[in-house]
């Protein structure tokens, strides 16, 4: 029993783009507004107090978030003490300030956007357990911060793919709910769902370098999650559409392709 309910909560996307661009800090500023205007008001009926409830409730859950960021930060930093190799070392120290910085403040770079989101999706997967929390269309709110490390040097193009692929590798450490289920079939894998491709609020086309990076990813790393679906409509790039068919050829399955034309007009 999850909630009181009898199952978790999934096939849900959360609002990964507000903390990415505001931090945990902002948006529990305003959770702590809104607990205000609550707490300040009177009469308090019971529509307040399952608000008032909602939000001690969230704030608890931020919090624990960035303590569970520190706590990475804190063995990120222990192992760098540790370690003879001067460049592991370095890597180490900056996977530290990463976790004391994100998910608390907003991502600055690619690295902090994908540490960020992990550790959003992570702490999804441990309060709702269940799979296929997704992230939605990964490859259009992720791509300011790449962008903006490429066009600054901040960061090399083989060095921001290799850093995808480790998040994809890190999405298929398996959660155990029960041993039973742990030990059959595929291993209770997450199923979470990533989109690319498709069209913009506009109608215009939305594929980006991110988009075909999400496809390199997964052919080399090869795992069952995220789970990529490509949105195509009659102006998908063919340099896109012929990538995938690549990919897809390798087993798996993946990219699952989905029609925009089919599936927009009937939402």
């Amino acid at each position: 029993m999850i909630r009181g309910v009898g199952g978790p909560l999934v096939h849900t996307i959360q609002d990964y783009n507000t903390i990415l661009r505001e931090g945990l800090d902002g948006v529990m500023a305003q959770m702590r507004e809104d607990l205000a205007s609550i707490d300040g008001s009177a009469p308090v009926g019971i529509a307040d107090l399952e608000r008032r409830n909602h939000y001690r409730a969230m704030l608890i859950v931020a919090d624990g978030m960035i303590a569970y960021a520190e706590r990475c930060a804190d063995l990120a930093d222990s192992a760098a003490a540790s370690e003879p190799d001067p460049a592991r070392a370095a890597e180490l120290r900056e996977m530290a300030r990463i976790c004391r910085r994100v998910p608390r403040l907003p991502a600055t770079t690619w690295w902090e956007a994908l540490q960020s989101l992990h550790f959003l999706r992570a702490t999804t997967t441990l309060l709702e357990g269940g799979g296929s929390h997704s992230v939605g269309r990964f490859d259009q709110y992720m791509l300011p911060f790449l962008r903006r490390d490429l066009a600054s040097g901040a960061i090399t193009l083989p060095k921001a793919q290799e850093l995808l692929e480790c998040l994809f590798v890190k999405w298929n450490e398996v959660p155990v709910y029960a041993a039973g289920r742990g030990t059959t079939s595929e291993g209770m894998r997450q199923n979470d769902k990533l989109t690319i491709g498709g069209v913009t609020a506009d109608g215009n086309d939305a594929t980006n370098e991110l988009s075909l990076m999400c496809l390199e990813a997964h052919a080399h790393v090869h795992l069952n999650d995220p789970n990529i679906s490509l949105r195509v409509h009659r102006d998908t790039p063919d340099d896109l559409l012929r990538r995938a068919l690549e990919v897809i050829r390798l087993g798996g399955g993946l990219p699952q392709i989905i029609s925009d034309e089919a599936i927009i007009p009937s939402l």
